[in-house]
């Protein structure tokens, strides 16, 4: 069996986790994915941390797991290296919660959590893996999934 690195060689700051379950809290307990390799510990406290904040404003929380991707068939934009896309991804999508809100006249407040890693793949074209935390009482679904009327 390979030895597993604690830290990790691209940026030493990243202590490695490599447990099934993570323990934020004596008493709780929560199973994570680690099959495709470690985990990073702060990634963790920082994504549990952010969860246990929306909670305790909202009591009810959805959570939205995605990947973005830029497009392949595009050249990559000259800020793809910074922070830039995904800022406006987060500004436009929490514009769009409050505009929702307020359209429907909802007494729920608006507020968008959320969590982001940055990763390239091998062809160094960065995407990234979003948590969205919303306030679960205003959101309870994603939506309805009619493929027939469209």
């Amino acid at each position: 069996m390979s030895q597993q690195r604690k830290r990790s060689t691209d940026n030493t700051n990243h202590i490695h986790y490599y447990q099934p379950t993570y323990e934020p809290e004596q008493g709780i307990s929560l199973p994570v994915s680690n099959g495709k390799g470690p985990l990073v510990k702060s990634y963790l406290d920082t994504t549990y941390r952010v969860f246990k904040n929306a909670m305790q404003d909202h009591g009810r929380v959805l959570v939205i797991r995605c990947e973005l991707y830029l497009p392949r068939n595009r050249p990559l934009p000259d800020n793809v290296h910074t922070n830039e896309i995904i800022r406006k991804f987060v500004a436009s999508f929490k514009s769009k919660v409050k505009a929702d809100m307020y359209r429907k006249n909802s007494p729920h407040k608006p507020a968008v959590r959320y969590v982001i890693a940055r990763e390239y793949s091998r062809y160094n074209r960065p995407h990234y893996h979003v948590a969205l935390f919303l306030n679960g009482h205003a959101y309870y679904t994603l939506g309805t999934f009619d493929y027939r009327n469209n």
